[in-house]
């Protein structure tokens, strides 16, 4: 038992779950639904070396459906679907010329993801799920590569392949979680190894999530790189973050999450921010 637990805990520290969810998979006929609201916003970008350079200020407003649901004790199936992105870029004016450049806005859908989960180990003290997720294109964008570039999504089909692990600790108040996986994407954007790590607690209403994800790309694929934005090519990015939940009542609560980006490639570099409702479903 100790050994296999001290397993676990090696393994976990290169995989996590997708972060901004419960990460023990629902029984047969529950799950939850989550309507969230999300922004980022800068004007400092990761450029292609992962050095900070001004830009104009580029903000990014998401408001998702976010959900999972189990078809039966082990297998389960998931949607992730912005059902609204708005994407905009500052107006600037130079000093000199006093010339101004205009910002611009775009609003539209935003790329989805719809996948499937399969719990094939469900021990006591570890567990070990598989997942396929499927990218949905739905997003827009516009040229890549220019400092105007408006983006609600990156305009590729991917196909996601992972695996999970997660240890309950301390009589299930405590779960180490953990995932890595293979991102396989097209229209020459780069394959990407995704992975990290998670720890939550649980009370009677409260839960409580510290977290660590990364994308590191593979460079294998020549679409343009955006000079803006979270839709790049190539990019990358190691992101701690929190999240807390509260359950007002049995089968909703109220969340709140913070993700950070001390250091990536080819992406905004400013922490994004995430609150809502979720409804349990049972």
């Amino acid at each position: 038992m100790n050994a296999m637990r001290n397993v676990c805990i090696i393994l976990v520290l290169f995989c996590h779950q997708v972060y901004g969810q419960d990460v023990r998979q629902p029984s047969a006929r529950q799950g939850w639904i989550r309507i969230g609201q999300g922004v980022i916003a800068s004007d400092v970008f990761f450029d292609s070396n992962g050095d900070r350079i001004p830009i104009r200020t580029n903000a990014l407003f998401s408001t998702s459906v976010h959900g999972e649901y189990g078809l039966s004790n082990r297998f389960a199936v998931t949607l992730f679907a912005p059902v609204f992105v708005r994407t905009t870029v500052n107006a600037i004016q130079f000093n000199q010329s006093g010339n101004e450049a205009s910002g611009d806005a775009l609003n539209s859908f935003g790329d989805s993801e719809v996948g499937v989960r399969f719990k094939f180990i469900a021990r006591k003290s570890w567990q070990a799920i598989g997942f396929v997720k499927l990218g949905i294109p739905l997003g827009k964008k516009s040229t890549v590569g220019t400092d105007n570039d408006l983006q609600t999504g990156d305009g590729e089909f991917n196909q996601q392949i992972g695996l999970q692990i997660l240890c309950p600790l301390s009589n299930e108040a405590f779960f180490l979680s953990g995932y890595c996986a293979y991102n396989n994407r097209s229209e020459n954007f780069s394959e990407e190894i995704r992975y990290g790590f998670s720890v939550t607690y649980y009370a009677s209403r409260f839960r409580a999530m510290a977290r660590i994800n990364s994308i590191e790309s593979l460079f294998n694929e020549t679409a343009p790189v955006s000079l803006n934005g979270i839709f790049s090519n190539h990019r990358e990015y190691i992101s701690p973050g929190l999240e807390l939940q509260y359950n007002i009542t049995k089968g909703i609560g109220i969340f709140v999450s913070g993700d950070f980006y001390p250091t990536g490639r080819n992406t905004l570099a400013a922490p994004e921010f995430n609150a809502g409702l979720q409804f349990t479903l049972q």
